[in-house]
């Protein structure tokens, strides 16, 4: 599977996937021409970790396990502040 950011001019810049025969958005974590900006992607332990925006808790740490729409990891900055979780690494089997 290939996860990645793409842009649509209605729907703004999302989280999308290719599996080989199929390209398809994963979700919209942030409704609107804005887009969530999905970034700074690593997988560990079958888990797609990456940085988005939802629009309400600002640029925060977020996880997609392939089957259920991705999910807010912690809010690691207070309220609207960005946290802008960035270079992520694995290191003794921890993220």
């Amino acid at each position: 599977m290939l996860y990645f950011q793409a842009t649509q001019p209605n729907g703004g810049t999302e989280l999308w996937g290719f599996d080989g025969l199929n390209l398809f958005p994963v979700a919209d974590i942030r409704a609107g021409s804005s887009g969530s900006n999905p970034a700074n992607f690593i997988l560990h332990d079958g888990n797609l970790y990456f940085a988005a925006n939802d629009g309400v808790n600002a640029t925060e740490l977020w996880k997609y396990d392939g089957v259920n729409t991705p999910s807010r990891v912690t809010q690691i900055a207070a309220g609207s502040a960005n946290s802008n979780p960035a270079s992520p690494a694995v290191f003794n089997n921890v993220l």
